[in-house]
């Protein structure tokens, strides 16, 4: 990615390449650069849902939601723009209850193209739970807690969430 940087600072598929992995490693900073560079050249769907998520993360629902609307329908088969779209829309709309249907549409729809992605799931759990139907969101904790040593750490600390959550009701 680098050697291809100074050659083309502009180049679309290294920058986000550089922006996917700036973003695991933590420097948000730098990864929404790269990431911006990346769509300036290229409207890549990947790109924009990785950017979205990063926005999320730091509250920036708006635009985080208009990008993840915008990368589902340049591929409405991506199902991590659907599940992006989701936990915007579930974060962002508190007690309003159509934005949390529209969440819980959002993430039906990812699992239709993707109903063995466990993070999709997670969501959608998390969803049941702050909504208050329970008995949905056990339902789908339930095969994620069996399968735990699968999930990455971060995973595992929102199946904690959501788990504790259900206990306490």
């Amino acid at each position: 990615c680098r050697s291809i940087l100074r050659v083309n600072r502009n180049h679309a598929l290294a920058n986000y390449a550089m922006g996917s992995l700036q973003a695991a490693s933590g420097a948000a900073v730098l990864a929404e650069d790269s990431l911006r560079r990346s769509l300036a050249a290229v409207r890549s769907p990947n790109a924009l849902n990785d950017l979205a998520w990063l926005l999320q993360e730091r509250g920036e629902y708006g635009e985080a939601e208009r990008l993840a609307r915008e990368a589902s329908g340049i591929a409405p088969d991506l199902a991590q723009a659907w599940d992006t779209l989701g936990v915007i829309l579930a974060k962002a709309g508190g007690a309003d209850a159509a934005r949390m249907d529209e969440a819980g549409q959002a993430f039906r729809k990812a699992l239709t193209i993707d109903g063995n992605a466990p993070m999709i799931v997670l969501h959608m759990a998390g969803l049941h739970a702050a909504r208050g139907r329970n008995h949905e969101a056990r339902s789908l904790v339930k095969p994620l807690q069996e399968n735990r040593g699968k999930l990455s750490k971060e995973a595992r600390k929102e199946l904690d969430r959501v788990a504790d959550s259900l206990r306490t009701r």
